[in-house]
C-alpha cells in the first residue's frame, strides 16, 4: 500500500507539515508495511513557500524586507532556475500574525511585498507567482506599487505612499511598465469595494471598526476613480480585486498581474499528477470542511486532481450536508471534545487516524 498524505493546515492549531506527519507516523505505527510519504501544501497563504520547497527542491532566496508598520523582517522566497521562476507569500511580510495586538489596517502597508517583488525583478527573474491568503493591510496595494515605482501624488503634486487610512488624498498617479510576468495565487472573488468588498468582508478580523470599515471602503472606491480616470483602468469588479485588502487590485492596475487559482498552481509547480502516479490512497484535509473548502481550497483541487485515486480527507469540525458524499473522518467524531489546546488537538488527530479503515 502506497499512501500520499498531503494536508492543508488545520488553522490557529497545526501546520500544514505538523499534520502530515501525525497522520504519516500514526499510519506507519499501525501498519509499518506500508509506504507513506507527506507533502505539506497551501493555497497562496501563510506556509506556500515551504510547502513549495519541501514538494519541489529549488533555492531559497532571503531578504530584507519592511514589516506591516516598516519595521525591517528578513524573509525568503523560493526561486527555480529551470524556469526563471519564483514562488512567494505576502503573509511572509504582511500576514495577521505580524500585528497581533497592533491591527491597524489604516496605517499597515503592502510595501515590503513590492520589496520582494524588486528584488526579484532586479535578479531578472520572469516569473513570479505571490500567493495573497492572510493579510493585515487594506492599501489596495499602493505600498507595493510605490516600490515599483509607481508615483501616488496628492493635490499638490507632492509624491506620498498611500496606506488604507489616506487613499482619499490621492489625485492622480503616474505608472510604470513592469517587465516580469507577475501572476497572484488566490480564492478570493470579492470586488475591490461595496458590501462584498476588501473592507467590508475582511477588514474587521485585521482590527477594524464599523468607523474605520466605512472610511476604508471609501478609501478604495476613491482609488479606483482615480484608476480610473488617469489610467483608464476598470477593475474594481473584477474577481480578485478585493483579495488581500486589494492587493489584488494593485497587483493588477499597477503590474498587469493575471490571477492564479491557488491550490491549483501550487499543484501545478509541485507536479502533483506525477507526485500520484502510483499511490494507492491520497489523504488530505483542514481545520473545517464546509461549503467553502469546495471553492477552490486546497481539499477542492486534490480531489480534482487525483481522479481515480482514493481520496480520504481527514479534517476538524464537519458540515455534513457536503461532508456525506465523501470519506470524511472528523476529529470530533466519537464524542472528542474541540481542543483547548496544541497537545488535545495533536491527540485527536491521531485518535482520528486509528479509525480509518485502509
Amino acid at each position: 500500500m502506497k499512501i500520499l498524505v498531503i494536508p492543508d493546515s488545520f488553522k490557529g492549531t497545526l501546520s500544514s507539515a505538523e499534520v502530515g506527519t501525525i497522520i504519516r507516523e500514526e499510519i506507519k505505527k499501525n501498519h509499518p508495511d506500508y509506504e507513506v510519504f507527506n507533502v505539506p501544501v497551501a493555497d497562496g497563504g501563510e506556509g506556500t513557500v515551504e510547502a513549495v520547497l519541501t514538494a519541489r527542491p529549488g533555492e531559497r532566496i532571503r531578504v530584507s524586507v519592511s514589516g506591516p508598520y516598516y519595521e525591517k523582517m528578513d524573509v525568503k522566497y523560493a526561486y527555480y532556475p529551470d524556469e526563471n521562476m519564483a514562488v512567494m507569500e505576502m503573509a511572509s511580510c504582511r500576514g495577521l500574525p505580524l500585528v497581533a495586538g497592533r491591527m491597524n489596517p489604516e496605517l499597515t502597508t503592502t510595501y515590503g511585498v513590492g520589496e520582494m517583488v524588486l528584488d526579484a525583478v532586479n535578479r531578472g527573474i520572469e516569473n513570479i507567482y505571490i500567493g495573497l491568503g492572510g493579510s493585515c493591510t487594506t492599501d489596495g496595494g499602493c505600498g507595493y506599487a510605490s516600490v515599483l515605482g509607481v508615483r501616488f501624488l496628492d493635490e499638490d503634486g507632492k509624491p506620498f505612499i498611500p496606506v488604507g487610512g489616506n487613499l482619499k488624498n490621492i489625485s492622480n498617479i503616474v505608472p510604470v511598465e513592469i517587465n516580469s510576468k507577475i501572476r497572484a495565487l488566490c480564492d478570493v472573488t470579492n470586488p475591490l469595494y461595496g458590501p462584498s468588498g476588501a473592507s467590508y468582508v475582511f477588514a474587521r478580523q485585521k482590527g477594524a471598526d464599523d468607523e474605520a470599515i466605512e472610511r476604508l471602503d471609501q478609501g478604495l472606491r476613491h482609488l479606483s476613480e482615480v484608476v480610473e480616470n488617469k489610467l483608464h483602468l476598470k477593475l474594481s469588479d473584477c474577481q480578485g480585486a478585493g483579495a488581500a485588502g486589494g492587493l489584488g487590485y494593485g497587483m493588477m492596475a499597477f503590474s498587469n498581474a493575471a490571477f492564479d487559482r491557488g491550490i491549483n498552481k501550487i499543484l501545478d509547480i509541485i507536479d502533483y499528477e506525477k507526485l500520484i502516479e502510483d499511490v494507492d490512497i491520497v489523504i488530505t484535509g483542514e481545520g473545517k470542511l464546509d461549503y467553502q473548502s469546495f471553492q477552490g481550497k486546497v481539499i477542492d483541487g486534490i480531489i480534482n486532481r487525483s481522479p481515480g485515486k482514493r481520496v480520504i480527507m481527514v479534517v476538524g469540525m464537519k458540515d455534513d450536508s457536503v461532508s456525506e458524499k465523501y470519506e470524511v473522518y472528523s476529529t470530533m467524531n466519537n464524542g472528542r471534545r474541540f481542543p483547548e489546546n496544541k497537545l488535545e488537538a495533536i491527540d485527536n488527530l491521531k485518535k482520528t487516524v486509528d479509525e480509518i479503515e485502509f
